[in-house]
């Protein structure tokens, strides 16, 4: 199971671009990490001193220290190498630090700096309060993985969520994988257009917003997301700044429209119709390498066979030019669609001739790791996750040079509270 990445930029309330979570960068430049095999989130201090990170103090660690040291790297959720037995949290919500996780595999911040966790074996998503630190589930039921139709969040059943993203009016959208869909969970109530549904929503409920629940398929080509559509596999999630929503969907990036009208989406200008589904990029059924060609319709993933068992598309990134980027691990390489034509830098990289809106690019080709996720910072760099060497890699957004920036010494749990180059991740997301 994979998923893609979020960089929360709550200071200027843009949600352009946010994807779904794992590896992010808050507004104080602090890293966060699911650090998915070890059944914790960590995170790289951007600052040293004793300011809470999440709600959390340095003194209030499983393992007390006085400050924050810059560079270094903290579990601030879960316990570090030791999965939960019976279940993650209960109703009660305890200290984020003193919790349990199963497999976390997508984290996610609202406008508050709340921190939102999916939790993909336990099929639970759990929120870390800003203010007090503490973490409770607030949707799914605790180790049962199933379907089940919407309603009171905590009441209805999750299957393997591994995709997360927020909207500006902190909203929490889930690729809910196991059962082929994606749904919403309602933070404040009342009337709102969230995926081009306009209807008056309650709040801490589930909704589907789209795909079938329980029937994977690739149907309903620009047809109702919620009445026609199937998904096959919905690994990660955006949103744009007009609020539509990217879903990277096995081989296919899709995109669910949030207003009716002429506009660009993915690079491509036509009549769009809200609440429908669309391809943006890729094949909805087979798989391929072309580069500098259309991406609508263009094959992503190196073999269709391998792509269905181990590497469907596991990041979707909208810049805020809009320009989608593809963590597209079947073919070693991130991938981006211009939404504009022009001569433009993208991570280092100038073409020899100009980008074309809606043609497919690949801009870091031939990458000798796994990818997991992609995510931008708030300056433009790329962080990617790599699961091959159990690290993270920070690619910058001017000059394309590559960094590692936590992990690389194998797999393992050690290293918490040393420098984050010096520690160990295993499989992060």
């Amino acid at each position: 199971m994979v998923t893609g990445i979020l960089v929360d930029d709550s200071a200027s309330n843009s949600i352009s671009s946010q994807t779904s979570p794992n590896t992010w960068t808050d507004s104080a430049g602090n890293i966060f990490i699911a650090d998915s095999g070890n059944h914790a989130v960590r995170v790289i201090a951007a600052t040293s001193g004793s300011t809470p990170i999440l709600g959390i103090s340095p003194s209030q660690l499983a393992s007390p220290v006085g400050n924050w040291i810059a560079g270094h790297i903290y579990t601030i959720a879960g316990t570090l190498g030791v999965p939960a037995g019976s279940g993650d949290t209960d109703s009660s919500p305890i200290l984020a630090t003193q919790a349990q996780l199963q497999t976390p595999t997508a984290i996610a911040l609202d406008g508050e700096g709340n921190l939102y966790i999916a939790d993909s074996a336990d099929c639970t998503i759990h929120e870390v309060s800003a203010s007090t630190g503490k973490i409770a589930i607030i949707a799914g039921i605790s180790q049962n993985c199933d379907i089940s139709g919407d309603g009171v969040a905590t009441s209805v059943k999750l299957n393997g969520p591994v995709g997360l993203a927020v909207d500006r009016s902190n909203h929490l959208y889930i690729a809910d994988q196991g059962n082929a869909a994606i749904r919403v969970f309602i933070s404040t109530p009342g009337i709102a257009t969230i995926a081009g549904i306009t209807q008056v929503w309650e709040a801490r409920q589930i909704y589907t917003i789209a795909g079938t629940l329980g029937s994977s398929g690739s149907t309903g080509e620009d047809q109702s997301a919620t009445q026609t559509a199937q998904l096959q596999a919905p690994s990660s999630i955006t949103l744009d700044a007009s609020g539509n929503l990217y879903i990277g969907d096995y081989v296919a990036v899709r995109v669910v429209t949030n207003t009716t009208g002429t506009y660009t989406v993915g690079g491509i200008t036509k009549a769009w119709t809200a609440g429908n589904i669309y391809t943006v990029a890729g094949s909805l059924t087979t798989s391929g390498n072309n580069d500098q060609a259309s991406a609508l319709g263009t094959t992503l993933g190196s073999d269709a066979s391998i792509t269905a068992l181990t590497t469907p598309i596991s990041g979707v990134i909208v810049d805020t030019s809009g320009n989608l980027y593809i963590d597209d691990p079947g073919n070693n390489s991130i991938r981006v669609v211009p939404n504009s034509s022009g001569r433009f830098n993208l991570l280092g990289t100038t073409l020899g001739s100009p980008w074309q809106a809606g043609n497919i690019n690949s801009i870091i080709p031939n990458l000798s790791y796994i990818t997991n996720a992609i995510s931008l910072d708030s300056s433009g760099n790329l962080l990617i996750s790599d699961t091959s060497s159990h690290s993270i890699h920070k690619v910058s957004g001017s000059s394309g040079t590559a960094t590692v920036i936590a992990g690389g010494q194998g797999s393992g749990s050690t290293g918490d509270q040393g420098p984050a180059t010096s520690a160990r991740l295993n499989t992060p997301f």
